[in-house]
């Protein structure tokens, strides 16, 4: 059986990978959203909080989408899930707070993914010009569905070693071995979410003075990028949106 400071242990870096993945992704979402004809590259280049009249605030199909309420409290439920603290793993991680924040979250994901691509094909149906799903997006949803189910594995071999009576490192290392996979794929996944989105372009125009070059920077170390990440959802006001 594994000690509960062993599992959270486990678990700690894996939703922090994770939830880091889910918060750009969910924002790029909410950016397509918010910003249906692309967001002002001009104003984040010049470092100008974007206006107000620029954000689409109607719930029109042909405009938006009515997710964006959805959108927005799956982005609150990722922040808390980001903020845990260490009574949140117990008394144990199958019956803790962490656990439930994350069922939540992958529940709500898969209600928008589900929402998303239904309306897609209805409107692919009746002739409705309205892209709701980039293809890029469309990949992403794929890979972040089949990283929760990773870690739902990591979950069920975790639960099989604590019904081991042995305790031994041989019951352990099933989940360990998963859970290095997983963090791996973690920072694949992070890429592949950036270079869907429209920050990485953006960071590339404000360094290279508006011209586009095919050099991209390692995202996981460039504290630059993250920086210009986070600034630039503040302009874009991805932050200030919240479900009550």
């Amino acid at each position: 059986m594994l000690r509960e400071t062993k599992v959270k242990k486990m678990f700690e870096p894996l939703i922090a990978e994770f939830s880091t993945c889910l918060l750009d992704f969910t924002d790029g979402l909410l950016e397509d959203i918010m910003y249906p004809s692309g967001a002002p590259t001009d104003l984040i280049i010049s470092n100008t909080p974007v206006p107000q009249e620029h954000i689409n605030l109607s719930e029109n199909p042909c405009l938006g989408h009515p997710i964006l309420f959805e959108i927005v409290a799956l982005r609150n439920r990722i922040t808390r899930l980001q903020s845990l603290h260490p009574v949140d793993y117990t008394p144990t991680f199958f019956n803790s707070h962490a656990r439930k924040f994350l069922i939540d979250v992958e529940r709500l994901f898969l209600y928008i993914d589900e929402k998303l691509h239904g309306d897609s094909r209805i409107n692919t149906r009746c002739h409705v010009n309205t892209l709701l799903l980039r293809e890029a997006n469309e990949v992403c949803f794929s890979k972040i569905a089949a990283q929760f189910d990773q870690f739902n594995r990591i979950v069920e071999c975790v639960a099989n070693a604590n019904k081991s009576a042995s305790g031994d490192r041989a019951t352990e290392e099933p989940a360990r071995a998963l859970s290095m996979i997983f963090l791996l794929d973690c920072v694949k996944l992070h890429n592949d979410i950036i270079k869907a989105g429209n920050v990485l372009n953006d960071y590339l125009l404000s360094l290279h003075n508006g011209i586009i070059i095919d050099t991209v920077p390692s995202l996981k170390e460039d504290l630059a990028f993250t920086a210009f990440k986070n600034h630039r959802k503040n302009l874009l006001h991805l932050d200030k949106r919240r479900a009550i």
